[in-house]
């Protein structure tokens, strides 16, 4: 019987701390079908608040390779124009800035695209209150273009995006 209880009780440590680590992610895969060495996780879209036309996405990229990549552009069918942008200090006065030449992933590493920091402007778009999800595709310099399905958060809430070995 103590056997049995110790091996559940191994078994159950062994479930919670695979599931709690998130070294485990899903590579993702380019348009030509070719497994790349980035997961794409948590992406999702703000819709425009009402009277507006920008939306604001974000999602989490991480570099499971040996050699950092860069993302250097997003589209999406809802637009014809969508940027990546980040927030700059200039003289206390936080403003944002669109980035020109993309964001490194550095190997190993995981950036974070949100509300408050590098994030994903939609422009001049409209979306539905029943549309659940919304097609991005973004273009890396190496891994060429990935298609993620982005979840429309209609409530207002991106999913949080916590990670203590953050790097941009």
């Amino acid at each position: 019987m103590f056997t049995k209880r110790l091996f559940m009780t191994a078994l159950t440590a062994t479930v919670i701390l695979s599931a709690c680590s998130g070294m485990h992610h899903e590579m993702a895969v380019n348009e030509t079908g070719e497994k790349t060495d980035l997961a794409v996780m948590n992406p999702f879209i703000l819709p425009p608040l009402p009277g507006r036309d920008t939306a604001l996405a974000g999602f989490e990229v991480h570099n499971m390779g040996k050699s950092s990549d860069r993302l250097i552009a997003i589209s999406s069918p809802i637009s014809q124009r969508v940027e990546i942008h980040t927030h700059l200090d200039e003289d206390g006065v936080m403003k944002m800035r669109q980035v020109k030449d993309g964001l490194e992933i550095k190997a190993g590493e995981t950036i974070a695209l949100k509300r408050g920091g590098d994030h994903v402007m939609v422009f001049k778009t409209a979306i539905s209150e029943t549309t659940a999800t919304v097609p991005l595709t973004l273009t890396f310099e190496k891994s060429g273009r990935i298609t993620v399905a982005a979840t429309v958060a209609h409530d207002g809430q991106a999913p949080a995006m916590d990670h203590s070995k953050m790097g941009h």
